[in-house]
């Protein structure tokens, strides 16, 4: 599989591929690369680098492409949506999380974005990410209203503003509370 990840890794003609065929090597790459062990080495130096392009997230932006980034992401799981490889470091395991539940909200696959998003929230918060652990709640109790739990999406709204008084952030904490004083209202 180590092999099979460095040919398919250097087969495109373009460091960064323009289309989902020109990025299918690419694909192949991190599946072999991920079969081999090598999760951090596929995650930084194909999926980020050169098929989402870092923060511009290419493939989802420019080329509508959900599904790929989600079949793609797949291989970066011990089990599926709950529990990245452990060949992963510490702190890019909630970006592989926060990444495939936001594949799986623009797929329409509502109920199985909970679990990630929800994994994503506990090891936000054993990292005392106090901030971000708050975005995710507020993002959980959006998506669990959504799917009509309204006592499921108060309860992650008072989580989200627990932990942005935790954070410190006035901005965070004014929103949250936004979110909360509507979802109350909806209960």
């Amino acid at each position: 599989h180590e092999r099979l990840y460095r040919y398919f890794k250097a087969l495109p003609v373009k460091e960064l591929p323009d289309t989902l065929a020109e990025m299918e090597p690419l694909f192949a790459a991190v599946a072999h690369g991920c079969k081999a062990g090598l999760h951090q080495e596929s995650l930084d130096e194909v999926f980020w680098k050169r098929i989402t392009r870092g923060k511009e997230a290419y493939t989802v932006h420019k080329l509508g492409a959900f599904g790929s980034d989600l079949a793609c992401l797949s291989h970066f799981f011990a089990v599926p949506w709950g529990q990245p490889a452990a060949g992963l470091k510490e702190e890019y395991k909630v970006e592989v999380l926060n990444d495939v539940a936001f594949c799986l909200r623009a797929l329409g696959r509502l109920w199985e974005a909970v679990q990630p998003m929800k994994a994503g929230l506990e090891m936000l918060v054993q990292q005392k990410n106090w901030k971000q652990a708050a975005i995710g709640a507020s993002n959980l109790s959006e998506l669990l209203l959504t799917l009509g739990d309204v006592p499921g999406a108060v309860a992650a709204a008072r989580q989200s503003v627990t932990h942005a008084d935790q954070s410190g952030d006035d901005f965070e904490r004014e929103s949250d509370r936004t979110a909360l004083a509507d979802r109350a209202r909806d209960a």
